[in-house]
């Protein structure tokens, strides 16, 4: 027989950490057996039968390793949920997602209690990581375990930038899956930029062939189904999902068909090949609001999140002032030709964003920007230093971050985790709870799903995640024993994670033989610096 794996790693450890975890030193083992083992449930709520089925697969997939187990044995999971779901139950912004976990001693059953289907996934989460990592399907030291769990904030999430890089739906879907499994709950896709136009615009009445131009290929686009398709899969898992259309700036994509939705500035537009790619939106321009009101009533429904991303990032001031036709307008308005034009732009979009039942999120510029009239109940995210925190808090915006979050500019594991947002809160903290949450931004220039992606992303964003989740920072070596499982769990689930630790990541075998992490140069190594 093949020997058990024994030693320090050998025992699960959760990630995120739970708000608190009671484990006896001598309390007994739980084991469960693949053929004995069920989850009972409301079978009503299609969220848990999804879920429950997903887990079951997870959780048995694995061959038994080692010795036969000794303890007591779990035949069931009983899952209690006041609020069940039904298939018009979305994930929203403040939903519950609390949950217990509960086992008595000398009883064969745990109990996962939550007050929605929501809480339900991210207790099935946890569950599921109790399980041993070696030694078959034990729980270690879990008899009379208890666990109580809640987020700290409400929005954690991930964005996607499929206008770089395309993203297959069902490489979205696997995304979301290890959003679910970090308890991440909100998936931001930067749907267009300058490179590509990434919706399918086959069928709209007048600007049918953006896509046709704008796009990478016309194959290489979202189609109505495709979202519709992953909205409902982020549903089953818990998941909200925002689009973003990046505006004014950003827009090169979209004049490629209709070349006066953009200012005209050649003299100011550094591109060497694209001569219009800096080139912001024509705001004096009506067709620049028609689009945008064609593009809500295309697609605005298929989205039930009501948080709309306006981008709204690096707007282009140079290139207004040298379009003479905008200037003109400009001065028969009494307009200056940058932040003036930038606030009549937002206050069009917002009048747009109500007629459509949305709510404006946008990048920290649609705040900073001087004499801004961002609406009373937008969400600002803020990209350019966390200081500016202070600033959004004051002027009584929600607020999100992800300046230390940027996922595409690498990093150790612990650069993302050392970041609380809640430590750049101004002496006045946040007595409204308008700090959110943030998220990790996978800007996806130099990064495909075929090649890269997976390892830039994760575990660096499984990092943020436990801050956005726990809101507490652990001793950076014990909280990579934690992550280095984590990661292992996210292999095996079909996630390229990078290794962050010296370990061994099989289908049913993990080892890590040191509890610390040594290097002894500088990284990237210095060619000054002798090898180690």
């Amino acid at each position: 027989m093949t020997p058990p794996v024994s030693g320090p790693d050998d025992t699960p450890r959760l990630w995120p950490q739970p708000k608190q975890l009671l484990l006896g030193e001598d309390a007994d083992d739980l084991f469960l057996g693949p053929d004995t083992f069920s989850i009972e449930y409301d079978e009503t709520d299609d969220i848990l039968v999804y879920n429950t089925a997903y887990y079951m697969i997870e959780m048995f997939k694995r061959k038994p390793f080692g010795d036969a187990p000794s303890g007591t044995s779990i035949k069931k999971l009983i899952i209690n949920v006041e609020a069940l779901a039904d298939q018009t139950t979305y994930p929203t912004l403040g939903m519950d997602e609390s949950y217990t976990l509960t086992h008595s001693e000398g009883k064969q059953e745990i109990v996962l209690e939550a007050k929605t289907s929501f809480g339900a996934i991210r207790g099935l989460e946890t569950f599921s990581q109790l399980l041993q990592m070696n030694r078959g399907f034990v729980i270690k030291k879990g008899a009379g375990l208890q666990i109580e769990d809640a987020p700290k904030y409400p929005w954690r999430g991930l964005m996607l930038d499929p206008a770089r890089h395309y993203i297959t739906v069902p490489e979205v879907k696997k995304q979301i899956d290890a959003m679910s499994q970090n308890k991440l709950n909100v998936l931001h896709m930067h749907f267009t930029d300058g490179e590509s136009f990434t919706i399918d615009t086959s069928e709209w009445p007048k600007f049918s062939n953006i896509s046709e131009f704008g796009s990478y290929h016309p194959s290489l686009t979202y189609s109505k189904s495709d979202l519709q398709s992953i909205v409902e899969y982020a549903r089953l898992r818990g998941v909200r999902v925002i689009p973003e259309f990046d505006h004014p700036a950003h827009m090169a994509s979209w004049s490629l068909s209709h070349p006066s939705l953009l200012a005209d500035c050649p003299t100011v537009n550094p591109h060497p090949e694209w001569p219009r790619y800096y080139s912001p939106a024509d705001v004096t321009n009506p067709l620049v609001y028609e689009v945008f009101d064609t593009l809500l009533s295309e697609i605005g429904g298929i989205f039930p999140d009501p948080y709309f991303h306006v981008g709204g990032d690096e707007p282009h001031y140079d290139c207004w002032a040298a379009d003479e036709n905008i200037v003109a307008w400009a001065n028969s308005q009494g307009y200056n030709t940058d932040t003036d034009l930038y606030n009549y732009y937002q206050r069009g979009l917002g009048e747009i964003l109500k007629r459509y039942n949305k709510t404006t999120h946008g990048w920290a510029e649609i705040f900073s920007v001087e004499g801004a009239s961002v609406p009373s109940d937008a969400v600002v995210e803020v990209w350019q230093g966390n200081d500016q925190i202070t600033d959004t808090i004051s002027g009584g915006y929600k607020t999100i971050v992800s300046s230390d979050w940027y996922l595409d500019l690498g990093g150790d594991w612990t650069k993302f985790y050392a970041s609380d947002p809640a430590s750049y809160l101004g002496a006045d903290g946040d007595p409204d709870g308008l700090l959110l949450g943030g998220e990790s931004c996978m800007w996806n220039a130099a990064f495909d799903e075929r090649t890269n992606m997976d390892a830039a992303i994760w575990p660096n964003a499984a990092a943020a995640a436990e801050i956005l989740w726990t809101g507490v920072l652990e001793d950076v070596d014990k909280a990579r024993t934690r992550l280095s499982q984590q990661r292992c769990r996210m292999v095996r689930r079909g996630v390229r994670a990078a290794p962050i630790a010296e370990d061994y990541c099989g289908d049913d075998l993990y080892v890590r033989k040191s509890l610390t992490y040594y290097y002894t140069c500088d990284f990237p190594a210095s060619p000054e610096t002798p090898p180690p």
